[in-house]
């Protein structure tokens, strides 16, 4: 199931980044990994990527306004943003910007892979949503195409 399921790594600490790659190459993800924005906005712009998941703080940039700019690339992009600092007004800001979820340091790698079960699984019904609502639009029954005259169908109609 998680077979090409593409996820950015965003972290500047590389002990945490090379670790989150390494779990979740283990679970059969395909994963990109850098440490900074600059990176990260070229490698989304080079590749489509499923998952990102950034820490807030990085040495070139915050990781909420980088979530804005990955918004903007792939508005289809979920997010979980990593921080240290997990205060509420840090989560409400990250969830205000779009953010799918949020870890805590030290992140805890079964929390993670729920985390990303539960996303994926969000992810498609949420594809499957839209793209049931864009056949049923297609399908709009055309009222003046029915015959008959009953007072049912005439309600029917209105």
């Amino acid at each position: 199931m998680t077979a090409n399921r593409r996820i950015l790594i965003v972290e500047d600490e590389e002990i945490i980044r090379a670790t989150l790659n390494e779990c979740l190459v283990g679970e059969d993800y395909v994963v990109k990994t850098t440490d900074c924005v600059a990176a990260a906005l070229k490698m989304a712009q080079a590749e489509d990527f499923e998952v990102a998941i950034c820490d807030v703080q990085l040495p070139d940039g915050d990781g909420v306004q980088l979530l804005r700019s990955l918004h903007k690339l792939n508005p289809s992009l979920f997010i979980l943003i990593i921080t240290a600092y997990a205060t509420v007004e840090n989560v409400v800001e990250a969830f205000t910007a779009g953010a799918f979820d949020y870890l805590v340091k030290p992140v805890m790698f079964d929390d993670l892979l729920n985390k990303l079960r539960r996303l994926f699984q969000y992810r498609d019904l949420y594809f499957e949503n839209q793209a049931l609502r864009r056949e049923l639009s297609r399908q709009k029954v055309n009222l003046e195409c029915i015959v008959g005259s009953s007072r049912a169908l005439q309600d029917v109609q209105q």
